[in-house]
C-alpha cells in the first residue's frame, strides 16, 4: 500500500485505543465463539 491514513483506526495502543477482550461465554453462535478465539 503506497498511501497509508492519517489516523490508525485499528486500536491498540498505537491506534490510540485500547485492546478489544470478548467474553466466550457471551458469544450467541458457535461461529462468534470461534472468532473470538481467533
Amino acid at each position: 500500500m503506497s498511501e497509508e491514513p492519517a489516523e490508525n483506526i485499528s486500536g491498540g495502543a498505537a491506534g490510540g485505543g485500547v485492546a478489544a477482550d470478548f467474553d466466550p461465554a457471551t458469544a450467541d453462535t458457535r461461529a462468534e465463539h470461534v472468532v473470538d478465539r481467533l
